[in-house]
């Protein structure tokens, strides 16, 4: 009797005693409660995708289900692209312990309420992208156990983000919210999180900046701002490792806050026409050391106090007749280091108070008649490290004023008419062709320095000329 009583006791507190281990069932090391969860097999996660246990890797890609399986609990990946999944319920992913990449892209989901992802611990990498999410939760992170580094929600109707939602997440690296409905940002959605990398706010309807939106960004390196309407990029160029800043297509009147030093590492490799609208008082632009790969006309437009623009080390091989027009006022432009091999007549005519050209190591291969007509303020001129075979005759005449020519490390064999400028005084024509200096009289070589260098045969051929030019610097 003792016995049988026993056995019924033991029958109705069955499920009681099960709750009980669920509870108490600890991780030996860690002291951590872990719930006792069978792991499926291939063949359970193989009914509606397909799953490689060799790699954990589970593809559900266009099966047409409408909600997670579960039965692939035990994948490191699983890839739900192009289904047709409305909603993730809280704890849809309770179980998934080690999960670390989940693709959730052209889905027709709507809203990712709290504890979204919930369960999965070892998520890295989130992609939301092409799916219909106008409501994105603060809480919807929670749960993720903030080791979460990428998260790409682009391509949906997101409207706001509330202040705390990344606060879950503070190691992410990578945010994309391109092409959503933002109209504003909350002051503080992107605090603490100093890993970010890479943010992109492309394509929203932003007006405005909160001042110290992305203060705590202090690893941001590329930020992509375009196709909004923002006025200013106010303090983005603070950061102290920013370097691609994307603002195209916005109703920009001014580059906040912009540094020689910040433009010394943006990777620019574009300049809309008439970006520069609105800076009515800068005077120096330096944009070098970007990726700038052609000028377009009126890229200067709206700045006219210019007086110096500093393009050098980039990679542009197309200067527009009409890029510098708008610019009157300047004085010097450095070209140097790019892959410019023609230069149109007119391109200077736009400024002409110009004292400094730089063209030096540009590619160019021939100098078109006429275009240095009207520079009668040059003072200097870089033609070096280019592929000049010869000059037209009167590529010089209207530089008046020209003092200093850079002619060095090119293919030429005469000077033409250079040593007839009223005002020369320095000559580089290292490392080119020469037979003769032409034009060489003795009013010219009381003032003039001429720097000669080259192989020995070269020299030799001007040593009748070199007797009796004591200024000549010879350099072999």
């Amino acid at each position: 009797m003792f016995g049988s009583k026993l056995i019924a006791v033991t029958e109705k507190n069955m499920i009681r005693i099960c709750l009980v281990v669920l509870l108490l069932d600890q991780d030996y090391h860690s002291g951590r409660c872990m719930p006792i969860v069978s792991t499926p097999t291939r063949a359970s996660c193989d009914a509606k995708c397909t799953y490689s246990e060799a790699t954990r890797e589970a593809n559900c890609e266009y099966r047409q289900l409408s909600e997670v399986p579960t039965e692939c609990n035990a994948a490191t990946y699983l890839s739900l692209n192009h289904n047709q999944i409305e909603r993730i319920e809280p704890r849809t992913f309770q179980g998934f312990y080690d999960l670390e990449v989940l693709i959730l892209s052209n889905n027709k989901i709507k809203q990712l309420g709290a504890n979204a992802f919930t369960g999965a611990p070892k998520l890295k990498e989130i992609y939301l992208y092409d799916n219909n999410v106008e409501i994105f939760d603060s809480l919807a992170l929670d749960g993720t156990n903030g080791g979460l580094q990428l998260i790409d929600l682009s391509n949906n109707c997101i409207k706001y983000i509330e202040s705390g939602t990344f606060q879950f997440v503070v190691k992410l690296k990578f945010i994309a919210l391109y092409n959503n409905s933002l109209s504003r940002l909350n002051p503080g959605v992107f605090d603490n999180l100093r890993h970010l990398e890479v943010l992109d706010l492309g394509s929203n309807k932003l007006k405005t900046l909160p001042n110290d939106i992305f203060m705590h960004l202090i690893r941001l390196q590329t930020i992509i701002l375009s196709e909004n309407q923002l006025m200013s990029t106010g303090r983005v160029l603070l950061l102290p490792r920013i370097k691609t800043l994307d603002m195209r297509n916005n109703n920009l009147t001014r580059l906040a806050n912009i540094t020689e030093e910040t433009l010394g590492r943006l990777q620019i490799e574009r300049i809309e026409p008439r970006t520069f609208q609105g800076f009515y008082d800068l005077e120096v632009l330096i944009l070098s050391n970007n990726k700038i790969g052609q000028v377009e006309a009126n890229t200067f437009t709206g700045a006219p106090k210019l007086r110096e623009i500093n393009l050098q080390n980039n990679n542009i091989a197309i200067f527009d007749r009409l890029a510098l027009n708008g610019s009157g006022d300047l004085r010097d432009v450095y070209l140097s280091n790019n892959n410019i091999n023609d230069i149109e007549t007119s391109t200077f005519q736009l400024v002409t108070k110009l004292k400094l050209i730089a063209l030096f190591n540009t590619s160019l291969s021939r100098l078109k008649p006429g275009v240095f007509d009207n520079l009668r303020h040059l003072a200097v001129l870089d033609l070096g490290s280019n592929r000049l075979k010869t000059l037209p005759s009167d590529i010089f005449a209207h530089l008046i004023r020209l003092q200093t020519i850079i002619l060095s490390d090119n293919q030429l064999i005469s000077t033409g008419r250079i040593l007839l400028l009223p005002q020369i005084m320095w000559l580089d024509i290292r490392n080119n062709n020469l037979m003769k200096l032409d034009n060489l009289k003795e009013e010219t070589l009381g003032r003039l320095q001429i720097t000669v260098v080259g192989k020995a045969c070269q020299v030799s051929r001007l040593q009748p000329v070199l007797r009796v030019t004591p200024n000549v610097l010879i350099q072999k």
